[in-house]
């Protein structure tokens, strides 16, 4: 049995990721696909449209056998530190023979080209995007100038991606083979059976129109339902929904440093937010105060998204301890069999027995984990007025 793992947002499931697990089964022959999804939160550092078991519910829907749960703490984090950790998981699950992955290039061989040169970043590399940084270009720009014929691969976000996809099999030893999809768009396809809008402007159409009016084409006919009834009775999450969590935190520190305990807060970042946090009514607004030409807007949304929710920075938090099993296909029984056998990283089919099969390291994160998903609830209840119920009791979804 061939099996290939797609790592994903579904940030909502739409017709381009239908076509990248359709086209994913079709050209390498795979007989299972699993994906591996983040969770309530993504990694532009902004909640996700719908909570997680929806999206999974969607994805097998839509084609996926098993989808599997992505940490939060690395499900929002950079693109190298999300590539590295998400390829850790599926590689200790040890049953996935492909990576399948979009990008704009479509070209593996100058991916894997451009990803062994990021791997080593020579020395001249290292003092040309230093001299490009002090020039006062953004680290997108000098990182793509300091690297010369190797810059075109990370000058658009799929193949950022899909370079540190290929980094992280190179550090992780990884057996899996990469395989890479080209991203089509509106813009260069007519196919329907694609997306034609970015998936930021779909959300942006969503949150106006959680009756799918407008946007329904954009998703499969098969998940339509499921999504519409899930936004209109429960309402969509946004980043403004934690602006009241944010304040707290930063009003509470009485020092910047204190903010350095929360993951990817920078010494700089620190002063900046500590010293502004009087500022802070809105997490958009304060997000766009923090912005600089050195700070995208990602990285500030990620630093600010974990002040929010108090994910801190944990050394001891730089290998795979778990991951859940958010949906699956009820006729995937060979699939999750031969997880079992082959895993080496605990499988968590139902959340209320983790405490009995992870360690006290990975029951921390764990814990995290059940935390901030109910904190995303909890919104999304106070919304629509309805009670919510904690993570922890939530079964997966069979389809």
């Amino acid at each position: 049995m061939k099996t290939a793992a797609v790592i994903a947002e579904c940030n909502p499931f739409h017709k381009g990721h239908e076509y990248l697990i359709r086209t994913a089964r079709e050209r390498t022959g795979a007989d299972r696909i699993i994906v591996l999804l983040s969770g309530n939160y993504v990694q532009r550092g902004i909640p996700a449209v719908t909570e997680r078991h929806v999206r999974a519910k969607m994805a097998v829907l839509g084609g996926a056998d098993l989808v599997l749960a992505y940490p939060t703490r690395f499900a929002t984090a950079s693109a190298e530190a999300f590539a590295f950790h998400a390829v850790q998981i599926l590689d200790r699950i040890r049953c996935a023979d492909y990576l399948v992955f979009g990008s704009e290039s479509g070209n593996l061989g100058e991916l894997t080209e451009a990803a062994a040169f990021f791997s080593e970043e020579n020395l001249q590399f290292q003092n040309d995007l230093q001299n490009n940084l002090k020039r006062g270009e953004t680290f997108a720009r000098a990182r793509a100038e300091a690297a010369g014929e190797y810059g075109r691969a990370v000058e658009s976000p799929n193949n950022i991606l899909a370079v540190e996809y290929l980094k992280a099999l190179r550090k992780t030893g990884s057996e899996m083979k990469p395989f890479t999809v080209k991203r089509f768009t509106g813009e260069n396809t007519a196919d329907e059976k694609t997306s034609v809008y970015s998936a930021s402007i779909l959300r942006d159409r969503i949150r106006e129109n959680p009756n799918l009016r407008g946007v329904e084409k954009e998703i499969p006919e098969v998940c339509a339902d499921i999504l519409k009834e899930d936004l209109l009775a429960e309402g969509t999450v946004c980043e403004d929904d934690l602006s009241l969590l944010l304040q707290d935190r930063l009003l509470r520190a009485e020092t910047a440093e204190e903010l350095l305990r929360y993951q990817d807060v920078k010494k700089e970042f620190a002063a900046s937010a500590f010293r502004e946090r009087n500022r802070c009514a809105r997490f958009s607004e304060f997000a766009e105060l923090m912005h600089t030409k050195n700070r995208t807007h990602s990285s500030v949304n990620r630093a600010l998204l974990h002040i929010a929710l108090g994910i801190r920075e944990e050394r001891f938090s730089e290998k795979a301890y778990w991951t859940q099993i958010l949906s699956f296909r009820k006729d995937a029984g060979d699939l999750m069999h031969l997880i079992k056998e082959n895993t080496s990283v605990p499988v968590i089919a139902k959340a209320a027995d983790a405490d009995k099969i992870l360690s006290e390291e990975a029951l921390t994160f764990f814990r995290e984990e059940m935390r901030v998903c109910d904190i995303y609830g909890a919104i999304r209840a106070g919304k629509s007025g309805k009670s919510f119920s904690p993570e922890v009791s939530k079964p997966p979804v069979i389809v």
